[in-house]
């Protein structure tokens, strides 16, 4: 696991921080340069979910990397509790970081309505029965399962416990 020992940040100095994040906020966390922030995240070192093209970066499970770099970070729990079981376009706005425009072309490219790889696939439906009641929904429980399969942080192998305690 890598060390970030030397990175200590109080509660003061995240707060001010988005829910979402982005590189250039993750760089600044971890004192290093964009470019050195973005092969982590490629990498798995910092916790982050590839949905399509995009990056998506939660403060809650960077920060816990960051308190707890020898664990597997979990989903962003607490900011998902801030949400409905079922997700409108502006809850996915706030809960990816991306703007409507963004969300509306996910959703037309079948990013939430087709197989995103053997595991995963999201249910969106309409709610309401004229034009303008109809909105996009999205459980937020398939959301769920999309973040823990487009991890790019690789579960930790169990250990064996025979071996640590001879060590």
């Amino acid at each position: 696991m890598h060390s970030f020992v030397d990175i200590v940040i109080d509660d003061a100095s995240w707060a001010p921080l988005p829910e979402v994040l982005d590189i250039d906020d993750v760089a600044l966390i971890v004192r290093k340069e964009r470019s050195i922030a973005y092969r982590w995240m490629r990498e798995g070192i910092i916790p982050a979910h590839k949905i399509g093209a995009a990056w998506i970066l939660y403060k809650e499970t960077v920060r816990y990397t960051l308190e707890n770099p020898d664990e597997v970070p979990p989903l962003p729990e607490k900011f998902l509790a801030t949400f409905p079981d079922d997700l409108s376009i502006e809850d996915l706005e706030r809960l990816f970081g991306r703007e409507r425009q963004a969300i509306y072309r996910w959703l037309k490219a079948g990013l939430f309505g087709r197989p995103l790889d053997s595991q995963t696939r999201i249910q969106v439906y309409r709610s309401g029965h004229t034009p303008k009641q109809r909105a996009w929904l999205v459980l937020k429980s398939d959301v769920v399962k999309l973040l823990q399969n487009t991890t790019n942080h690789p579960p930790h192998p169990p250990k064996d416990k025979s071996t640590s305690a001879n060590v």
